[in-house]
């Protein structure tokens, strides 16, 4: 068994013993220089003083502090070997292998025995990341009947926004954004050829059709050149605390549509989207329990990822997503592809109703997004938008908010900035106008890392409103 001394009894420690999870009984001792902690009990063992740390037997000390510089040199000198100093924080990952320990995600199975809680660990390893081509579901050649339909309707939803209302059009932010998504689906006019858009769907991924939604190429190279994924264990554990009961982490798995890429955990694919798309579609469903087959309307849909996950977890619901033509069509390929068996309807006609009766008559209905004022009144049980309602011109997130007050019965839940980059034009959440009819419920940080109080640029905060007079 591995000996492992910890340099730190604190925050970092804590973080190390989780981290560790059933092989936690391979440490021998905490070493603090605060004299107050010395011969304390720390996570079942003893904290030591630095000037003891040489007469305790260890085949690794591992510096679970941020002062690692200043550590590693006093360990040196008090004669503990270089090649045996592995430091946590910085790459908790390759501690672990260094180590000699499998890579894990840890969960908890907890219940109560008596007047005390028994927390029984489970192990979720980890493979290798999963950066070769994706295998897809049906061979390239016979998805083509697919895409030719899902060009037509995005061919006919760009001949249409040249007469729809200003305020339905691409703001400045999206604009620029569009203009290098529009390159990079060149393919997608009326002469292209089914094979080259089927090759760009198929690989929607790693391409940079997905440029503002996933990425794309660039996102991807990054992944691929990356040492470490903090956020695979930070989100892992928010997203099971989250969640009650906390479900199988095989359910965040992606199907293998697009040419995904991410990390193997547990034989399920997992990439940044997993846990929060997960949860957001959990986390609707549960405000909705009562509701026999509520319907889902999103402002954005992106990829798709909510809604596969809306759709996969057994309850009967109808989905709508209203969303740019160039952003549609890939979220229309995901949930074709996904759910070849559900009742889609793609956009054919601008002047269709979206009623009541027809979201009785399909399970996913995926629309241009200046359909919205063709939604009937009180016609949708929840409305969610994620990370798009900031980068749109005020006038805009104000259209659509009223559109929301006139036909969303229950609820309203959105992600947006909490303040605005430096780097482009937008709106944070708290300027947003008011919501006809809805009063706001909860608000409160991103949980996810890289949205969370503590990115650099783009903190979101989590918005929750209700209809006046609903009763809870």
């Amino acid at each position: 068994m591995t000996r492992i001394l910890v340099w730190g009894a604190g925050l970092g420690a804590q973080a190390l013993y989780k981290a560790l999870g059933v092989n936690a009984q391979c440490v021998t001792a905490y070493v603090d220089a605060d004299p107050d902690k010395w011969g304390a009990d720390w996570l079942g063992r003893k904290v030591i003083a630095p000037a003891d740390a040489p007469g305790q037997a260890h085949d690794f000390l591992v510096i679970a502090c941020q002062a690692v510089a200043q550590v590693r040199e006093e360990a040196v000198r008090l004669g503990l070997p270089l090649d045996r100093i592995v430091p946590f924080l910085e790459d908790p990952a390759a501690c672990l292998e260094r180590l000699g320990f499998d890579v894990c995600l840890y969960s908890e199975h907890m219940e109560l025995c008596g007047d005390r809680v028994k927390a029984t660990p489970i192990t979720h390893p980890i493979g290798t990341k999963m950066i070769q081509d994706v295998a897809p579901l049906v061979p390239v050649r016979e998805q083509q009947a697919l895409v030719r339909r899902l060009l037509d309707a995005y061919l006919r939803a760009r001949a249409e926004t040249a007469n729809i209302p200003p305020l339905y059009r691409a703001g400045e932010n999206w604009g620029m954004l569009l203009a290098d998504t529009a390159r990079a689906l060149e393919s997608l006019d009326p002469a292209a050829a089914v094979g080259p858009v089927t090759e760009t769907l198929n690989n929607f991924c790693r391409h940079d059709a997905s440029l503002y939604i996933m990425g794309g190429r660039q996102e991807f190279k990054r992944f691929c050149k990356a040492r470490s994924l903090p956020w695979l264990a930070h989100n892992f554990q928010v997203w099971q605390y989250s969640l009650d009961p906390a479900p199988d982490l095989r359910e965040a798995g992606l199907p293998p549509i697009g040419n995904p890429y991410g990390v193997l955990v547990d034989g399920a694919l997992i990439n940044w989207n997993s846990f929060p798309n997960h949860f957001r579609a959990a986390n609707c469903l549960r405000l909705l329990a009562d509701v026999p087959r509520p319907v889902v309307a999103e402002i954005g849909g992106g990829f798709g990822g909510f809604a596969y996950f809306l759709q996969r977890m057994g309850r009967p619901v109808a989905y709508v997503n209203f969303d740019l033509p160039e952003n549609l069509i890939i979220s229309s390929y995901y949930l074709n592809m996904a759910y070849p068996d559900k009742r889609i309807l793609l956009f054919e006609d601008p002047d269709l109703a979206l009623t009541p009766a027809l979201f009785e008559d399909y399970d996913i209905l995926l629309m241009p997004n200046f359909m919205v004022p063709r939604l009937a009144n009180m016609s949708v049980d929840l409305f969610i938008n994620t990370i798009s309602f900031s980068e749109m011109e005020l006038a805009q997130v104000e259209e659509y908010l009223a559109q929301i007050g006139r036909t969303c019965r229950r609820y309203l839940y959105h992600e947006n900035l909490a303040h605005i980059p430096p780097s482009y034009k937008g709106y944070p959440a708290r300027v947003f106008p008011a919501v006809p009819n809805f009063r706001e419920l909860s608000v409160s940080v991103s949980r996810w890392m890289g949205l969370d109080a503590y990115a650099v640029n783009h903190t979101y905060l989590e918005h929750l409103l209700v209809r006046q007079g609903l009763a809870l």
